[in-house]
C-alpha cells in the first residue's frame, strides 16, 4: 500500500511504500498532462470565474428575498455534507430536497461539499446534469436504485480487477471502493461520467476534486522538528565529547612531560 506524503517547504509530493519511493514536484504536477493534481495557496482560474457567476445568482436570490447588499458583500454560503456511510448519503439527499422545497434555498449556496458517505449522494446527483431542477425525481430514482437488488459480486469483481491492472498505484482504497461501497450505493463506481454537459444552459457548477493532507502534512512537520531536535542533541554530545577528547589528550601530555622529568 502506497502512503502519500507532502512537504510544503519543497513543494514536493512523495509516494511511498516499502523498499521503494516516488517523489513528484508541484512543477512536474502542474505541466504533466497525465496528471490533474494542483497544489496551490490560490483559487484556480475556472473556480474564480464560476465565483462570479455562481455569487450573481446567489445575490439575486437575497435580493428576492429582501435582503440588500451590494456584490462584493455577498456572502460565501456553503453546504457541507458529513461521513457516515449509507445514512450520510441519505440524510444529505433528504436535506437537499427540503432546502429547494423551502423557497429555493439552494439558490443561496456557492459551494456544496462532502466527505464519506455525503459524497456518495453528490456523485448519485451529479450523474443528472439538471438535478437541481429537478430534485424530487432524481430522489425517487436514486431511492428506487438504492431500494432494488444491487450489483452482483462478478461485477463489482470486475471493477476491481480494471483498477488492478490499470491504475499505478493500487491500494486498499480501491477493494474498499470497488467492493464495499458498491454494496452500499447498488452501483460500480464510474459506471457514468459525472461531466456530463449541462441540458440548460443556466446551471452553474463547477466540479472540484480535493486531497486532505494536512494530516500527512502535520505529520510531517512533527517529524522534522523530532529530527532537528535529534541532530541538535547529536552536535551538542559531539561537542561535548571533543572537549572531553581535548581534556583527555592535555592530561595525557602533561603525564608524559612529569615521566620525562622523572627520568
Amino acid at each position: 500500500m502506497w502512503e502519500l506524503m507532502y512537504n510544503h517547504r519543497m513543494r514536493e509530493l512523495t509516494f511511498r511504500k516499502a523498499g521503494e519511493a516516488r517523489n513528484l514536484t508541484c512543477e512536474k504536477l502542474l505541466t504533466k498532462k497525465a496528471c490533474e493534481v494542483r497544489i496551490e495557496h490560490s483559487l484556480n482560474k475556472n473556480e474564480e470565474k464560476f465565483r462570479v457567476r455562481r455569487r450573481n445568482t446567489v445575490h439575486q436570490f437575497l435580493r428576492r428575498h429582501g435582503i440588500n447588499c451590494s456584490e462584493d458583500e455577498v456572502p460565501n454560503i456553503a453546504l457541507l455534507g458529513s461521513g457516515g456511510g449509507e445514512r450520510a448519503m441519505v440524510g444529505l439527499l433528504g436535506s437537499l430536497v427540503q432546502l429547494q422545497k423551502i423557497s429555493s434555498l439552494l439558490d443561496c449556496v456557492l459551494y456544496l461539499s462532502g466527505v464519506s458517505g455525503s459524497t456518495w449522494c453528490m456523485a448519485s446527483l451529479y450523474q443528472e446534469p439538471d438535478w437541481s431542477t429537478k430534485l424530487e425525481a432524481v430522489k425517487d430514482k436514486i431511492i428506487q436504485r438504492l431500494s432494488g437488488p444491487g450489483v452482483s459480486w462478478g461485477d463489482a469483481l470486475a471493477k476491481l480487477k480494471k483498477y488492478y491492472y490499470r491504475k499505478d498505484f493500487f491500494s486498499l482504497t480501491d477493494f474498499w471502493a470497488a467492493m464495499v461501497i458498491t454494496a452500499f450505493v447498488k452501483e460500480t463506481p464510474g459506471s457514468r461520467s459525472l461531466h456530463m454537459k449541462p441540458v440548460l444552459p443556466s446551471l452553474e457548477r463547477l466540479y472540484l476534486y480535493t486531497t486532505h493532507l494536512k494530516r500527512q502534512i502535520e505529520l510531517t512537520e512533527v517529524k522534522i522538528d523530532v529530527n532537528k531536535r535529534k541532530l541538535q542533541d547529536m552536535d551538542l554530545e559531539m561537542q561535548i565529547k571533543r572537549k572531553t577528547l581535548r581534556k583527555l589528550e592535555l592530561e595525557i601530555q602533561k603525564l608524559e612531560r612529569e615521566l620525562q622529568a622523572d627520568k
